[in-house]
Parts: structure tokens; C-alpha cells; sequence
């Protein structure tokens, strides 16, 4: 079967405008999703052409406008610069950042403060890359150690432990290879509670068992972590603050 490639446009209904992605896949109906930062994205049959996709999503605009809003108020999205003196949560845990001039670039927490050091402070962009470069390696470090923690709870006896990497996602907090024996999690993780990493390490690992979100995989999770729920709907309100990304994915849960 031909692979097709995800198309990109732009629709105005009523007045309304939004851009969307369309693919083209081999399911038998029409899948609409509003992902937390507000894309639009929808999937269709291969048969669809994209006049057909438009219509459809021209008939869907007041739920992609009602998503949107929603996505906009529960999710704000607040653009990091880390410049001197701003506040960010690391863990959950709101940080100043404190900028420092040396000749060898680190990045590193202390009684609140996130301290980036870098031959050029004033260089926006290496302090981003500095930030992105500490954040992966503090995150993979806590899911890492986490993914060992709960792994005993959810796979087989003697089962090896997956492998773990770090992506920086926009809309998702974690996907599970079981074929492969791999979970990759997003390092938007650095930001949020570490309960809330917690909850994630055992959603994922509960897809080695469980491959939907059925109420039987619910159950599954809740038996090793009794107030889920709650660190969920945490997860879901927290409101993360982001960097310039580029990685796409499609929401978890």
C-alpha cells in the first residue's frame, strides 16, 4: 500500500481560520483531533481527496473553535526565553534563572534557582540549547530511574527493563514500543511534578500489557498506583511552559 504524505493547509469558515494537517491512512473513518497546542489534525481513509477532507472539516468548525478555546484556556503556553531573573517549574518546582558568564557551558539547579552558564549570557539561542541539553539529561536521569522503580509491578518475572529515550513532544507525554522493549517520554516532563512523571512511567510500562486504554488497563494501573487519577488530571492542567519545538505527536492520554 503507497504511503502518503501529510498535507498541510489553511481554512477559513464563517469567518473563522485555522490551519490543519490532513493524512491520508488505512482506517475506515474520519479522525478529528485538536491537540494541546491547538493543531488541528485529522486522518481519513485513502480514498478521501482533500476536498473531501475540507468539507468535512468545514462541517466540524465549531468543534475544532470550541477545542481550540478550550486548549488556549486550560493550556497556556507561555514562551521561554531564560532570561535573568525569569521563572520556570522544574519538577513542579518554580526556579529563577540566574544567568552566569563562564568559558565552559553548564546548567545546573541550587535552592531554587536554575543557574545557566555560557560564555555569551546575552546569546538567547545558546541558552536555549543550553536549557534543552540540561533538561533531556535531568529527565532521562528521573525516568530512567523510575521506569526500573515501577517495571517489577507490570511486566513478567526476569522481563528486562525497557530502554528509554527523550523526545521533546508537544501534545504527548510518552509512547510505548512493547515490541521493541522501548518507551520514549517527553522531556516536557522536566516541568511538571514528579508525581506526575510517576503516573506516566506506569501508564507506559501498563501498554506492555495493555495496548488500548480500556477500562481493564485503567484498573491495571490503578492497582499499582491508587490515586492516578489525580496526578492525570494534573498532568493535563498543569500549564507547561515551552520552548521552540518542532517534534510532533499525537496526545497519549
Amino acid at each position: 500500500m503507497p504511503r502518503y504524505k501529510p498535507v498541510e493547509g489553511t481554512l477559513t469558515v464563517d469567518g473563522y481560520t485555522f490551519s490543519f494537517i490532513w493524512e491520508r491512512k488505512a482506517v475506515k473513518n474520519y479522525n478529528l483531533r485538536v491537540r494541546r497546542d491547538g493543531s488541528v489534525h485529522l486522518s481519513s481513509p485513502t480514498r478521501v481527496t482533500q476536498e473531501m477532507a475540507e468539507r468535512f472539516l468545514a462541517e466540524k468548525v465549531d468543534f475544532v473553535r470550541g477545542a481550540q478555546e478550550k486548549m488556549a484556556h486550560h493550556h497556556p503556553q507561555k514562551k521561554l526565553t531564560f532570561a535573568e531573573g525569569e521563572q520556570l517549574p522544574i519538577f513542579g518546582v518554580s526556579h529563577t534563572v540566574r544567568l552566569l558568564n563562564a568559558k565552559r557551558s553548564a546548567a545546573y539547579t541550587e535552592n531554587g534557582v536554575l543557574y545557566l552558564a555560557l560564555s555569551h549570557p546575552s546569546d538567547a539561542a545558546a541558552r536555549l540549547r543550553l536549557f534543552r541539553r540540561f533538561a533531556k539529561e535531568e529527565c532521562e536521569k528521573v525516568m530512567r530511574q523510575l521506569t526500573a522503580q515501577y517495571a517489577p509491578y507490570f511486566l513478567e518475572a526476569g522481563a528486562p527493563v525497557p530502554q528509554i529515550a527523550m523526545q521533546w513532544m508537544k501534545s504527548r507525554w510518552g509512547a510505548c514500543f512493547y515490541t521493541q522493549n522501548r518507551i520514549k517520554y517527553s522531556t516536557n516532563l522536566i516541568f511538571v511534578p514528579q508525581g506526575c512523571a510517576h503516573y506516566v512511567a506506569c501508564h507506559e510500562l501498563a501498554h506492555f500489557k495493555y495496548h488500548d486504554h480500556s477500562a481493564a488497563f485503567h484498573a491495571y494501573v490503578a492497582r499499582v498506583m491508587p490515586q492516578h487519577k489525580a496526578w492525570r488530571k494534573l498532568l493535563h492542567e498543569f500549564p507547561i511552559p515551552l520552548p521552540e519545538l518542532s517534534d510532533k505527536g499525537d496526545p497519549d492520554f
